[in-house]
């Protein structure tokens, strides 16, 4: 479990990991789109600087696109400006790129100090994707989420992924010489569908 403590003016913060629910990615009738926008404008509000690179993209003529790749900067102050800022950035990532949201796209805490902190770290794609906030912003998200016609536990906290070691000979003899197997990562949901699967399987 990853447990960061923020110092702030009045009190300590603990601050918690939370990874997205990849179960949805599979449903037809889920809007990536959506659920990133609404994520990203939530955040917004406790951000104030941005990174977003572009991992492989291309020219409307269907050419490599060999210019910028890269952009940051400080979100502006105004909700209004930073929501088109916001908007803006989704944009140029999702219309560049080579592969449908295969970009990178953080989300900074003090974006011009040294102890920066990245709170929406979208880093490669929909399942590379983690948040670093309270309980009490994860509450409005959720909130958020919701209000918008969207899964309430679209996140979840880090404590609840599943974490299984595969059986196989090369992760046993890896593990053997390294003290390190093979394992297998599942999300609340993912791991119900998997006990689901088992049980058919054994006719249970």
């Amino acid at each position: 479990m990853t447990l960061k403590l923020v110092l702030n003016a009045k009190n300590l913060i603990v601050k918690m990991i939370y990874y997205p629910e990849t179960y949805y990615w599979y449903d037809e009738k889920f809007s990536t789109k959506k659920a990133l926008l609404i994520s990203l404008y939530v955040f917004m509000n406790w951000c104030d600087g941005y990174e977003c690179y572009l991992l492989s993209s291309f020219k409307k003529d269907g050419k490599k696109n060999k210019d910028e790749k890269y952009k940051k900067g400080t979100l502006p102050r105004s909700l209004r400006e930073k929501e088109k800022c916001i908007a803006d950035l989704f944009s140029w990532a999702t219309r560049h790129s080579l592969m449908p949201y295969y970009f990178r796209l953080y989300l900074y805490e003090d974006y011009n100090r040294k102890n920066q902190r990245i709170l929406f770290n979208y880093i490669e794609g929909l399942s590379m994707w983690q948040l670093e906030i309270d309980e009490k912003q994860f509450k409005i998200l959720q909130k958020e989420l919701v209000k918008h016609k969207l899964p309430k536990d679209l996140f979840y906290p880090e404590t609840e992924q599943v974490k299984v070691e595969s059986k196989g000979l090369f992760s046993k003899t890896l593990k053997f010489f390294t003290d390190n197997g093979i394992y297998s990562h599942y999300s609340p949901r993912e791991w119900q569908r998997e006990k689901k699967a088992e049980k058919l399987k054994k006719g249970v």
